[in-house]
C-alpha cells in the first residue's frame, strides 16, 4: 500500500505494536490489487464529490458485492446488471 500516490502508513501508532485489522479479512487471502483497486475508487469517488480536503472518516462499513453475471471473476471490468449487496458490518474509526 506504501507505493500508491497519496498513502501514508507513518501514523502515530505504528510505533507500537498496534495492528488495526478487521477480523473477517483477516484470513481472506486477497491479493494486493483488490486493495490497490480500492484505494483508485475511493480516491476517484474522493474528487468526483468534491469531498474537503480536511474531512475525517467516522464509520469503516464493510460490504460483499455479488453478481451472478460476473461470477467469481471481476477482473473483466464490465458492468453487471444484477449487481447486489450485503453490508457485512460497520466499525467505528
Amino acid at each position: 500500500m506504501q507505493n500508491l500516490e497519496g498513502i501514508t502508513l507513518n501514523v502515530g501508532h505504528n510505533a507500537t505494536n498496534f495492528a488495526p485489522r478487521i477480523n473477517l479479512m483477516q484470513h481472506a487471502e486477497l491479493p494486493l490489487a483488490v486493495f490497490e483497486s480500492a484505494a483508485v475508487f475511493a480516491t476517484s469517488v474522493v474528487e468526483e464529490l468534491s469531498v474537503p480536503y480536511q474531512t475525517k472518516a467516522w464509520q469503516l462499513v464493510l460490504i460483499r458485492y455479488t453478481s451472478n453475471a460476473a461470477g467469481e471473476d471481476w477482473d473483466q471490468g464490465l458492468w453487471a446488471n444484477d449487481l447486489s449487496w450485503n453490508l457485512i458490518g460497520t466499525y467505528p474509526i
